[in-house]
């Protein structure tokens, strides 16, 4: 951290030196020079921190598609897709699809269902809601007809959420209960505050 800091210090000390400002302004840039500097500080660590966080998902891309084991090669896609979304769209759509494939291929139906559920993630994330209305929906189908009861509750939520976006709130509280309701047949505690 301290060799950040030091950085970009030098930073500033090289580029202030080349700037000719009347003196009227440099005592308002002198003002504001500590602000500045720290917004940029700011700025060029989350840059940093985005990057490096950005090639970690790449390097678990790659184990996860090294890993022998279908079923837990399929979750860490669902893992690593899940992080792509907030982070690179386009490889979060890709990651999505690749998983989904794979689940199909070896007939992995928790890990589809899982992918499903997170496609809809995807659409929600990326504006198109009617699309995460679908792979919600279809995620919902494909949990019960599994009696995956923890996906079904997460596609229940995703739902509720849905409609809670769209100001539709009857509809998504009715959701937001069945899901609790459903958690508190499950008997665990995990999935409830306290």
């Amino acid at each position: 951290m301290l060799y950040i800091r030091f950085a970009i210090n030098q930073f500033f000390k090289k580029a202030s030196a080349n700037f000719n400002v009347p003196k009227g302004i440099s005592i308002l840039m002198l003002f504001l020079y500590p602000k500045m500097r720290l917004k940029y500080s700011y700025f060029l660590i989350i840059c940093f921190v985005s990057f490096s966080y950005s090639q970690n998902l790449d390097s678990l891309l790659v184990v996860a598609r090294d890993t022998k084991d279908d079923s837990t090669k399929i979750r860490m896609f669902n893992k690593i897709a899940f992080s792509y979304i907030f982070n690179d769209t386009d490889k979060a759509i890709q990651v999505i699809n690749e998983g989904k494939t794979l689940a199909k291929t070896a007939e992995f139906n928790f890990g589809l269902t899982e992918l499903t559920n997170t496609h809809g993630i995807y659409m929600d994330v990326t504006g198109q809601s009617d699309s995460a209305n679908y792979y919600f929906s279809k995620a919902l189908k494909l949990s019960r007809d599994h009696n995956f009861k923890n996906i079904e509750v997460m596609c229940i939520n995703n739902l509720g959420m849905f409609h809670w976006n769209r100001s539709e709130f009857d509809e998504a509280l009715r959701y937001f209960f069945e899901a609790l309701k459903i958690n508190d047949e499950d008997g665990s505690p995990k999935g409830r505050s306290t």
